[in-house]
Order: C-alpha cells, then sequence, then structure tokens
C-alpha cells in the first residue's frame, strides 16, 4: 500500500503529466489507491464580481451614462471558478434592473458567449435607440451579470438573495440631469 511519503510523487514532479506518468508505470506506486483520495467537487453556481463602471458620476456619486454622449454600456466581470470549471455553463445574460422597491428587470440582453477565462467584457450598444423608442425610461438601473446551464440561473445567491457582487448602479439618460 502506498504511504504518505508517496504524496511526495506530484509536489516533486515538476509537471503533472510526468507525475501521473510516474504514478502508472512506477511498480513501487502500484498499490497507490486512489478510491479513497478526497477530489474538490465541481461547484453547481458561479459567483459573479461586476468591475466598477468606467463613467462620469453625478453629484451623488452615482455612475452616469449619457447615451446620446456615450451610447455604449461596457460591463466587465469575473467568474468563480472559470467557465470550464463550471459544468454545465452555457451563457450568461446582462439585465439593467429599475430602481426602487420592485426593481424590475426593464433590459434583457440575449445570450452572451463564455470564452475559456474568467473574466468578460460585453458592450450594451442599442441603449441610446431604446432610451429614443421610449423602451428603456431615462432613470436610474442597476446592471446584473448573471450565469446560465440552460434555462438555470446558476449564479450563486439567485434568485432570491442576490448578492452585491454581480450588481452595479447606473443612471442612463440623454440629459446631464439624469
Amino acid at each position: 500500500m502506498a504511504t504518505s511519503g508517496d504524496f511526495c510523487v506530484a509536489t516533486d514532479t515538476p509537471r503533472l503529466d510526468v507525475a501521473a506518468e510516474r504514478v502508472a508505470t512506477d511498480p513501487d506506486l502500484q498499490d497507490m489507491d486512489f478510491g479513497r483520495w478526497d477530489f474538490a467537487s465541481r461547484p453547481d453556481t458561479v459567483a459573479i464580481t461586476v468591475d466598477p463602471l468606467n463613467l462620469p458620476q453625478h453629484e451623488d456619486g452615482v455612475p452616469v451614462l449619457h447615451v446620446g454622449a456615450e451610447p455604449l454600456l461596457s460591463l466587465s466581470w469575473q467568474i468563480t471558478p472559470a467557465p470550464l470549471q463550471a459544468p454545465g455553463l452555457t451563457h450568461y445574460l446582462i439585465e439593467l434592473l429599475s430602481s426602487g422597491e420592485s426593481a424590475e428587470v426593464a433590459y434583457a440582453s440575449g445570450s452572451i458567449a463564455l470564452g475559456k477565462i474568467a473574466r468578460k467584457t460585453y458592450k450594451l450598444k442599442d441603449l441610446a435607440q431604446r432610451v429614443r423608442g421610449d423602451e428603456l425610461p431615462e432613470g436610474l438601473y442597476q446592471a446584473r451579470v448573471t450565469a446560465w446551464a440552460g434555462a438555470t440561473n446558476i449564479t450563486a445567491g439567485a434568485p432570491n438573495g442576490e448578492k452585491a457582487s454581480n450588481l452595479t448602479g447606473t443612471t442612463t439618460g440623454n440629459r446631464g440631469d439624469a
């Protein structure tokens, strides 16, 4: 039976593939029993942290997006774990939630592709058109990024206790007083 000294196989070997080959081919390690090892489980939720918005601020400190002058809203975020480690993760969605007690969804993006790394940036490009067309009234909104596995929201804390890390406040409007 392999002893605790055999765990140095992985720590003393610089590359995982070399360590795996040694475990598979070294007769001294043939009794190593992987069936009793505790491996990290794969999480069924992901945590999303949205970066602060790079926008001018209103006098009260709230970031302001003047869609007449700057029609794009760029959101960047990071997820934990990385997309390749999140089972079933298929896409992201961005929502703009109206301020107030009801916090209704005023805007929802289409599905946003994952990518291979934990960091993602996405630009909402049609906000000016939506404000001009009265689909999105001028006002105070929070941007929320959520992670999805098919039709299931797998964002940590969803749906009832939204985490502050995946919410950010912004104001949309065409005027400086929005």
